[in-house]
């Protein structure tokens, strides 16, 4: 059967989405502005691991245009595709490097960024885990508490005093014989760098809120919208009917976009 006598297959067809991103008429929301928009900018922490022993933000709340400052102690929320883990602003503790420790939102974008750096934050270094074989060891807990978060049951085992999100026993065949019948048994360790998503389009969220309705709508560049309705109906605790998440066009993501965080 040739492709002549097919409707769809083998005929050329044009992208929807091309002829708008080629001529640059796609919209990103990057490129959105609403109405009185504030700018959101982040403290992150230097540390891998540390006690957050106090944060002044006083100096950024005084700056002239600065609308808000927030910090984990106004919102201790907790978010996590498959296991409740992770705090969206740190709490008490900062767990990686890079983690945010407050947030800022002004009325544009260069105030955003001075008001962060008028935030001081003091910390106390904890040991740190720089390795799958250490954080094995268990000798420093990255998550004190790991057992009490909320998971996926059934999906996710995780052991309590250990830093083992989930474990699992396959059990398949006779092993032991398999080995004695192997001409080779080969073992050797392997080892691969993290790897850095890294999409032209970089994360970025615009949220509107409805004071009236307490409705949220959200413009994402996420590639799960269902799960960023979801979580966020979770830690804010309103009805998942009252979050209305809408993704343009995405400029990348490899999976680097899913789930939610700051």
């Amino acid at each position: 059967m040739s492709n002549n006598e097919f409707k769809h297959i083998g005929k050329p067809y044009d992208r929807k989405e091309a002829k708008e991103k080629v001529t640059g008429q796609a919209l990103y929301v990057h490129d959105m502005e609403l109405p009185g928009m504030l700018h959101a900018k982040c403290v992150h922490s230097p540390h891998a691991h540390a006690k957050i022993l106090s944060i002044d933000t006083s100096a950024a709340e005084a700056l002239p245009g600065v609308k808000a400052v927030v910090t984990g102690k106004d919102a201790p929320y907790r978010v996590g595709l498959y296991m409740i883990d992770k705090n969206l602003i740190a709490v008490d503790r900062v767990r990686y490097q890079g983690e945010i420790v407050a947030a800022v939102a002004a009325e544009d974008e260069v105030t955003a960024e001075l008001a962060v750096t008028l935030i001081k934050v003091e910390y106390e270094p904890l040991p740190i885990v720089h390795d799958v074989d250490e954080a094995l060891e268990g000798n420093v807990l990255v998550h004190d508490q790991l057992h009490t978060y909320e998971y996926m049951a059934g999906v996710f085992f995780p052991q309590k005093d250990t830093n083992i999100a989930s474990w699992n026993r396959t059990l398949k065949g006779d092993v032991k014989k398999g080995f004695e019948e192997a001409d080779f048994i080969i073992e050797n360790e392997m080892s691969v760098p993290a790897v850095g998503h890294v999409p032209m389009e970089t994360h970025v969220t615009i949220a509107q809120a409805d004071p009236f309705t307490n409705k949220v709508k959200i413009w994402s560049s996420a590639q799960s919208p269902f799960a960023v309705r979801n979580l966020l109906a979770k830690c804010l605790g309103i009805n998942k009917s009252d979050v209305h998440v809408i993704v343009p066009y995405i400029g990348g993501g490899f999976g680097g976009k899913a789930g939610i965080h700051l």
